[in-house]
């Protein structure tokens, strides 16, 4: 074979494997795509086999299942506002400036909110020394719905209470706050709460 013929058959051979790489990337047509039954299926929609559909028929439609929010009960929804108010409600210092009620006021009741103003009025004007450090922490163990209606809602709540000052001695404790609950606008609020003795 002289040098020309093999140039003309290498260039022959190097554009057919251009032309057919050109239509396997650009040119084939994908509706061509076969299901497990051999029936045509197009890739622009999604596939669904035809066990996963109502009559055994190839089902192009996007089925995919949203997520269902995650539904609260009243009952549950009730309990956790108790004990995270509970905490709040018994956990300070005297150092604080009785900024756990202040921080508190918009879950308080009006009648919560009038009680509360009026304990830090009092407490303020005994200028108590705060020079000494001392603190309660209170971690919410259980709460128990005592009764509940539709606008209204009795709590026990459960707590461990630990008492510290300056030199870090802890007494620790156990106490039940009860609380009323009330329900305005759809929100549950604090309308009292009242420590029971401590076991």
């Amino acid at each position: 074979m002289s040098k020309i013929f093999k140039i003309i058959i290498i260039i022959v051979l190097i554009l057919t494997l251009i032309v057919v790489g050109y239509y396997f990337l650009f040119l084939k047509d994908k509706s061509e795509i076969q299901d497990e039954n051999g029936n045509q299926i197009s890739d622009q929609q999604p596939y669904l086999p035809a066990d996963q559909n109502n009559n055994g028929q190839n089902n192009q439609l996007n089925l995919t299942p949203q997520p269902q929010p995650k539904v609260v009960s009243e009952e549950t929804k009730i309990k956790n506002f108790s004990r995270s108010f509970s905490e709040r409600f018994g956990s300070y210092s005297n150092q604080g400036d009785y900024g756990n009620l202040e921080d508190l006021m918009p879950l308080m009741s009006d009648q919560m909110q009038t009680w509360a103003e009026n304990y830090i009025i009092q407490q303020r004007a005994k200028n108590l020394d705060t020079s000494v450090y001392s603190g309660i922490t209170t971690k919410a163990l259980t709460a128990q719905i005592l009764s509940q209606s539709e606008i209204s809602a009795q709590v026990k709540v459960s707590t461990q209470r630990i008492e510290k000052n300056i030199t870090d001695e802890q007494k620790i404790y156990y106490q039940d706050l009860i609380l009323d609950l009330v329900k305005l606008n759809n929100t549950w609020l604090v309308d009292s709460a009242e420590w029971q003795a401590v076991e």
